[in-house]
């Protein structure tokens, strides 16, 4: 039997003498304790307990172009921006925006290839399908310099694949899966307050039709969904915590 079975097995066999093992320092892959973790989750669970609670829309930047409505924006900051496919979109969100990009590739053109090269900070910063392309902690740091990037009061927007969506997932470069309550929980240890979070439909006017209103049902029976993706809008508090949590 290998030796690192028995020793795995230890902790268990010794909690089922009736000793209690402590998991205190324990951590998850995204380098924070488990409690910490499951306490952020069950925050976002008590407002959206299942995934088939999030309102559904049509627009990848739905939940933002809303606060954009009640809150105007100036400045917005695109991270993961890649070609700077969604200027034209982020920039229709008021008349006042001025829009950046932050990617990571050197070859494309963009206002800054780090977080470290930021000289201001943004009224939102949005960052639509990074996060599982990278493991669990780097994806925290990255949550967390979004929200060093925006200013107090401002809005962090993210957009990961949909879990319960198997073709969502089935793509080589993505790393890590991350449910909405895992989405709600990292903007929480980021020092973020979420404000809403939406499940985000494409395809065909046809198509959505039939999941919505012929599929609907059959798809929460079988614990699967037809959005492609799930999105979460958060708030950097005025008050402005954030570096208390980053301590």
């Amino acid at each position: 039997l290998d030796p690192s079975v028995i020793a795995s097995a230890a902790p268990a066999a010794s909690a089922a003498g009736g000793s209690i093992t402590d998991r205190s320092q324990e951590t998850t892959a995204a380098g924070v304790p488990w409690a910490d973790f499951a306490a952020r989750r069950a925050e976002v669970r008590r407002s959206w307990p299942v995934l088939w609670d999030l309102p559904v829309t049509e627009d990848d930047f739905g939940l933002l172009a809303d606060q954009a409505r009640i809150t105007p924006l100036t400045s917005v900051l695109d991270v993961g921006a890649t070609d700077r496919r969604h200027r034209g979109r982020l920039e229709s969100l008021g008349p006042a925006v001025r829009y950046a990009s932050l990617d990571v590739d050197r070859t494309l053109v963009h206002d800054y290839h780090e977080f470290a090269e930021l000289d201001r900070t943004f009224d939102a910063v949005v960052c639509l399908e990074v996060l599982e392309h990278v493991d669990p902690a780097t994806g925290l740091g990255i949550v967390r310099d979004c929200a060093a990037a925006c200013r107090p009061g401002g809005f962090v927007y993210l957009s990961v694949p949909n879990c319960l969506v198997p073709s969502a997932q089935m793509e080589f470069t993505h790393r890590t899966a991350i449910t909405h309550l895992d989405l709600g929980a990292l903007c929480r240890l980021a020092g973020l307050e979420v404000l809403q979070m939406s499940r985000i439909v494409r395809g065909s006017p046809r198509t959505r039709w039939i999941h919505r209103r012929l599929l609907g049902r059959w798809h929460r029976f079988m614990k699967t969904d037809f959005c492609a993706s799930v999105a979460c809008l958060a708030r950097r508090p005025e008050h402005d915590r954030f570096a208390e949590v980053m301590l």
